[in-house]
Parts: C-alpha cells; sequence; structure tokens
C-alpha cells in the first residue's frame, strides 16, 4: 500500500555473475495497482503510481543499454513511458550487455511513488503489486536466484483492501 506523495525504496542486489561479463543481460520491471476512482471525471484515476530511480527519474541502471532520448537519457525499450503512465499497469524491458567493472552501489534502484490526481484521493491508500526479473544468457552457469536471495531481506505483507469508488451526487 502507497499514499500520496510517498516513495517505496526497493534495492536489488546486482547478481555477482554479471559484474565482469559482458553476456547479454535483461531486467524486466512490472507495476501494477489499483488506484481509486472518479467516474464523472476525464482524470478517472484518483492516484497515479509510477516506477522510478533514486533520482526520481526513469533511468534505472547503468549496466544497462535502454534507448537514448534527445536529451541522452535512458529511456526503456518497449511501451512508451507516456503511455504506460496512462494506465494501471506498467511493464518495462531493459536489454544491455555492458561491461562491468565497477558495481559502485551493488544495487539495481526501483522506487515506487505515488500521487493523487484528485485532491478528494489524498487520503486515500493504494495498493500495488512490483515485478523485478533479472535474465542472462544462457552460458551464465551461476544460479542468480540463490545469488539474490541469499542477499535479500524479504519482509511479510498485508493482503490489500479494495479501493473505494467516490461517486459525485
Amino acid at each position: 500500500m502507497i499514499a500520496h506523495e510517498s516513495l517505496h525504496e526497493y534495492r536489488l542486489p546486482i547478481p555477482r555473475a554479471m559484474i565482469n561479463n559482458r553476456e547479454i543481460r535483461r531486467v524486466t520491471l512490472t507495476l501494477a495497482y489499483s488506484s481509486p476512482i472518479d467516474p464523472v471525471t476525464n482524470r478517472y484515476r484518483g492516484v497515479i503510481v509510477e516506477m522510478v530511480d533514486e533520482d526520481g527519474k526513469r533511468n534505472f541502471w547503468e549496466g544497462l543499454d535502454g534507448v537514448k532520448d534527445s536529451k541522452g537519457s535512458k529511456i526503456p525499450t518497449g511501451p512508451v513511458a507516456d503511455v504506460t503512465r496512462k494506465g494501471t499497469l506498467q511493464h518495462i524491458v531493459l536489454p544491455g550487455k555492458k561491461l562491468i567493472k565497477n558495481a559502485r552501489k551493488g544495487y539495481i534502484f526501483v522506487g515506487v511513488q505515488a500521487r493523487a490526481e484528485l485532491v478528494a484521493f489524498s487520503q486515500e491508500l493504494v495498493p500495488y503489486a512490483l515485478a523485478v526479473t533479472i535474465e542472462m544468457a544462457q552460458p551464465v552457469r551461476q544460479d542468480l536466484n540463490a545469488d539474490v536471495a541469499s542477499r535479500v531481506r524479504v519482509k511479510s505483507i498485508p493482503v490489500p483492501a479494495r479501493p473505494r469508488t467516490r461517486v459525485r451526487t
């Protein structure tokens, strides 16, 4: 559950197999959320939830190629970022095969942030789910899951309640 003007931070350890390796890799980020709605307005979603990096932008990780926009910022392949922001499901695929000599931070940062589009929903909590997958080419013989799982701390998460619909009278 996330509230208006909140940021939830996820730091995913970089698998050791990705360091000093030029094998093809891909990180896939999927965010789904259930926004409260106001069926009367054109901006029917009460709250917008999106994925960002540590700077509040969509440049997720230096070890991935992505595509560069006119300003030199990386943009993900797949659906255009502005299109994914119009729905409640965002799916971003980031491929690459850059050599990572020094994994400075040691993790991939994914932030989930929310903001109320309609003032009436600024106090609402929005349920969301985030899935991140890391894939590497077949020549890599290490178990990426075991490597990452050994360095991740898992929290129990309660099952969220269904968001409400606001109807104006």
